[in-house]
């Protein structure tokens, strides 16, 4: 009995083997339709495709305005800490305010247009959180922001960020943001917006920038549950990949 190595595509067409690399195999020509009754799991033309790379997928139609949308989002980020160092803090309040803009715009594009892709689902959340630190920690250097949240924070998105990378690469899992996930990304974004105009609340026992970045805390926690038990129910089978 012939053998083939999982996951090499073989077709048979006539009395021909093609194989894995498209040509014919001149060798095993004589095996022609034979090849059905020596290997019973194969059909006539049948393909079993090289199994394809993890994240393969993810790079498939990915030329559209939303994924460059999100790809400018990801690339505002040094320009963002850039601008920030040199002092221009109000310029650098425009650069994130102008990369959350565009994170409602993809959406809305992807949506609306049905662009929506396997990359835009794992990157778009991605910028959004890379941003989102980004401005967090220069906000809690400059003393504005306690470093405790931003400890929690980013710890949650740090374990979300790798634990998403081991379930995609070695189990083909994603496990996509929930509504209390984007709830909270929505609050803590408006917080550190805030933060920005810190001089508008002197005086007050606690400025709403703090009072909202404390809330996203408490969703960040509610939005990590879940993403746990998100990620259980997949690899146990009981809920879709």
């Amino acid at each position: 009995m012939s053998k083939f190595p999982v996951g090499i595509t073989v077709t048979i067409i006539g009395d021909n083997v093609v194989n894995a690399f498209g040509t014919i195999d001149d060798k095993n020509a004589h095996l022609g339709s034979d090849l059905w009754y020596t290997l019973p799991y194969l059909r006539m033309r049948l393909e079993m495709r090289m199994a394809m790379p993890w994240y393969k997928k993810y790079l498939q139609d990915i030329w559209n305005i939303p994924n460059a949308l999100t790809v400018a989002r990801l690339l505002a980020v040094p320009v963002y800490v850039a601008v920030y160092l040199a002092g221009y803090r109000m310029a650098a309040f425009w650069i994130f305010l102008g990369a959350m803009l565009t994170d409602i715009l993809d959406g809305y594009i992807a949506r609306k247009y049905q662009l929506v892709t396997a990359f835009g689902k794992l990157m778009d959340p991605l910028a959004d959180k890379v941003m989102a630190l980004t401005v967090m920690l220069t906000r809690v250097a400059s003393g504005r922001l306690p470093l405790f949240a931003f400890g929690i924070i980013a710890g949650k998105e740090l374990f979300m960020i790798f634990g998403g990378w081991l379930l995609i690469k070695r189990k083909d899992i994603v496990v996509y943001a929930s509504p209390i996930g984007k709830a909270a990304q929505f609050v803590f974004c408006l917080g550190l917006a805030l933060t920005f105009f810190e001089a508008s609340f002197a005086g007050w026992p606690i400025g709403p920038d703090l009072v909202l970045v404390y809330l996203a805390v408490v969703l960040t926690l509610a939005a990590l549950a879940h993403y746990v038990l998100s990620a259980v129910k997949k690899l146990k089978g009981t809920e879709p990949r």
